[in-house]
């Protein structure tokens, strides 16, 4: 592969990475009522929905640089 393409391509799953990371952490340690003023309405009485979210979304930007980092080959 392409240095200039592969530099690129850890660049934006680093970046994509940290807004999951950033969300999910959110969603994970803010209080729901905390969350329910900030607009995230779709949470009231179902408090454990947006820690679901929350805990998919960190795994999700651990799945996003794992692989990449171990050189795993994902098939």
């Amino acid at each position: 592969m392409n240095k200039k393409l592969n530099v690129g391509l850890w660049v934006v799953q680093v970046l994509l990475a940290l807004v999951f990371l950033m969300s999910g952490g959110m969603k994970l340690t803010a209080p729901v009522a905390d969350l329910i003023a900030q607009g995230m309405t779709w949470a009231e009485g179902r408090e454990w929905l947006p820690r679901f979210i929350g805990a998919s979304e960190v795994l999700g930007a651990l799945g996003l640089i794992i692989p990449a980092a171990t050189r795993i080959m994902p098939k």
